[in-house]
């Protein structure tokens, strides 16, 4: 049995890429970070929203909709008999000037992480830092697994 204890970290990866893995490698989510007080106070500037690709959207959905040369994350308020949707923001007392199809519709919100966007942006900054965490991550965690590696010959023994 502790044999097969190397396929949790690759079990993990095939979770995470079903149920996680960016629309740009071939996954279903969306990664998108909220700027802007449109949508106060259900998201604030800086929170990390994740939306997924799924169909059958209703009035009262929160959708990533394609816009002009970017996106914006605003409520579904109605359907109108042209197929075509209405949207709000929650802090704004008035519908947008636009109305966007289903075909503009990148997804729905799924997951938001508050302040995640804030987090991901210095991250993306300081990649050195980011990259040397990474590394001492690694070793906290692989630590443990020296004895496991070096009783299946996968680890140089002193002599």
């Amino acid at each position: 049995m502790r044999r097969w204890r190397w396929l949790w970290w690759p079990l993990f990866l095939a979770v995470w890429w079903v149920g996680c893995a960016p629309v740009a490698v071939g996954g279903s989510v969306s990664y998108s970070v909220v700027q802007g007080r449109s949508m106060v106070p259900t998201f604030h500037s800086g929170d990390l929203v994740l939306t997924r690709s799924e169909g059958g959207h209703q009035a009262g959905d929160v959708v990533l909709a394609r816009h002009g040369h970017g996106a914006v994350l605003h409520r579904l308020v109605s359907r109108e008999r042209t197929g075509v949707w209405r949207t709000r923001g929650d802090a704004n007392h008035f519908l947008d000037g636009w109305r966007i199809c289903d075909g503009d519709i990148v997804g729905r919100m799924w997951v938001v992480v508050p302040g995640g966007g804030t987090a991901l942006r210095w991250v993306a900054a300081h990649p050195f830092f980011t990259g040397w965490c990474a590394a001492m991550l690694g070793l906290v965690v692989g630590w443990p697994w020296r004895a496991t590696w070096r009783a299946f010959g996968r680890w140089p023994t002193r002599p």
